[in-house]
Formats: C-alpha cells, sequence, structure tokens
C-alpha cells in the first residue's frame, strides 16, 4: 500500500545496542541544543521539539522525529558521528533547519536508558 501511494515507511531500528549508542549525545548550533538518548530501545530527541521525542529510522543514520516533520540525518567523519543535520520547516516561529555539531556524549547509563 505504502508503496501505490509512494509513501516511504520506516524501518526498524538497529538491532545492535552498539549501533545506536553511537548516534547519542548533544549537538549544538549556535545558541541551540538538543540531546538524542535511548529510551528503552527507542531513539528520542530532546529539545528540539517534544520532550522525549522518539526518532524513527527511515535508512541507516537518518530518522524523521515523530509526528513531526523533521529528518535528522547523522553525518559520520573518520568513523565517528561528528554531526547531525537537521531538515525542518520553521516550527513555533523557531528555525531548526541547520547543520548541529555534536558537542557531547551521554554517559553509558544515560545512553542505555538504564
Amino acid at each position: 500500500m505504502l508503496s501505490f501511494l509512494d509513501i516511504q515507511g520506516t524501518v526498524d531500528l538497529p538491532k545492535t545496542p552498539d549501533t545506536a549508542v553511537r548516534l547519542v549525545g548533544s549537538y549544538r548550533h549556535g545558541a541551540s541544543t538538543f540531546t538524542v538518548a535511548l529510551n528503552g530501545s527507542d531513539l528520542v530527541v530532546n529539545g528540539l521539539l517534544w520532550p522525549e521525542n522518539r526518532l524513527l529510522a527511515v535508512e541507516p543514520d537518518v530518522f524523521e522525529a515523530e509526528s513531526w516533520p523533521v529528518v535528522l540525518r547523522f553525518l559520520e567523519m573518520e568513523g565517528e558521528i561528528r554531526a547531525v543535520r537537521v531538515e525542518a520547516p520553521v516550527v513555533a516561529g523557531r528555525r531548526l533547519d541547520a547543520v548541529y555539531e555534536r558537542v557531547g556524549y551521554l554517559p553509558s547509563s544515560a545512553a542505555s536508558g538504564a
């Protein structure tokens, strides 16, 4: 049905915790900062939209924010995630479109939702 309507579906999140954990951390552009964390087995973004906004995988390292027209493309350099490109319209008067540099990593206990 989705292919008939030319709508992309989401894919399952990576099955290995290490794959999802490599995306976890703090990202900043100018004065705007947000975090990506694990909540159970779900990747969530905090500080960009709603609290604990679930990320839905559409391709490796590409996610849509659940219930929002926002795409996050994680950018890898030299084998590490160094930034995320946020593609979005103006939301609640805020321009979110930008490349946010990774500025921090969450401790492994926070990253795993423990």
